[in-house]
């Protein structure tokens, strides 16, 4: 069994990472070498090639990371994985990239350089194509279906309870997120009615799985 915890950008995964890093009962395997770093047009050739040769994941461990799911799933029989993450609202993910991208030097990725090349405002890098529907972006090629456990930024100690169960990772019972690789502050960046409507649409693909994470995990609290 694959056990994978993919750690979307900018949903609190660090401080998820220190707590599985500390567990006795679990063996981690980082992989933060993300095909999201590829540009859309040349990502084919790494999917294609992962579709048909998947990373092993050696017996106990538990793959964590920026890491595209496909990259160890490829055209794996889907009964051979686990495969849980944490979502946040698409506008609010956004905002908090762009914020943390802004205060710091990330200049191996191509999207930041361009970025800073064209002094991107929020809505230049929020309507960008390079950052529409990033969610998406990283699940290609599996299905909302198919993911075991989506949890929620809003409701994190308890999503994080529901990945470790899913997992089959033992815990106390007892969540406390240490605060690690906190951004800057994003809530100054404010936006209009309409402009939120149109980012809403621009990303519809990211509110869509948002939205079904909700109702299907959480319908308790929506």
């Amino acid at each position: 069994m694959k056990k994978l915890f993919l750690h979307m950008p900018k949903c609190a995964g660090t401080s998820v990472r220190r707590i599985l890093e500390t567990s006795p009962s679990v063996s981690l395997r980082a992989d933060y070498d993300s095909f999201f770093k590829i540009p859309k047009s040349e990502r084919n050739s790494a999917l294609m090639d992962v579709l048909f040769h998947p990373l092993d994941v050696e017996a106990g461990k538990v793959v964590y990371g920026h890491f595209f799911p496909i990259k160890y799933i490829g055209g794996a029989n889907r009964s051979e994985f686990k495969l849980v993450t944490i979502l946040r609202d698409p506008i609010s993910r956004l905002k908090s990239h762009y914020a943390f991208w802004m205060a710091g030097d990330y200049s191996d990725h191509h999207i930041w350089r361009k970025m800073k090349a064209l002094n991107w405002s929020f809505e230049d890098f929020a309507f960008s194509d390079e950052m529409r529907n990033m969610y998406t972006q990283y699940l290609a090629g599996v299905s909302l279906g198919s993911i075991d456990y989506i949890g929620l930024f809003e409701t994190m100690d308890a999503s994080v309870a529901g990945c470790l169960t899913t997992l089959g990772i033992a815990f106390d019972g007892k969540i406390a997120l240490p605060r690690d690789n906190v951004g800057p502050r994003s809530e100054a960046i404010d936006l209009s009615s309409a402009v939120a409507r149109e980012l809403r649409n621009h990303h519809a693909e990211d509110y869509l799985m948002y939205e079904f994470a909700k109702k299907k995990f959480h319908p308790a609290r929506h």
